[in-house]
């Protein structure tokens, strides 16, 4: 059995990752049909193409 303090943590880590997950799915759902790879790589890569720019300019302030 866990402690108060310890459910609190569980409690939390998943709603942090459900979060996350919503999050991600907000990004790659739409019109045009953008992977998680092209996601990641329009956030954190150099990435300049067409599903980069949707991402970074519609989806991104939405989400």
């Amino acid at each position: 059995m866990l402690s108060r303090s310890g459910q609190a943590s569980v409690v939390i880590t998943a709603l942090v990752l459900t979060g996350a997950v919503v999050f991600a799915w907000a990004l790659s759902a739409g019109s045009l049909s953008i992977t998680s790879a092209e996601v990641l790589g329009a956030l954190f890569g150099g990435d300049a193409g067409m599903s980069a720019n949707v991402v970074r300019e519609l989806r991104l302030p939405r989400a």
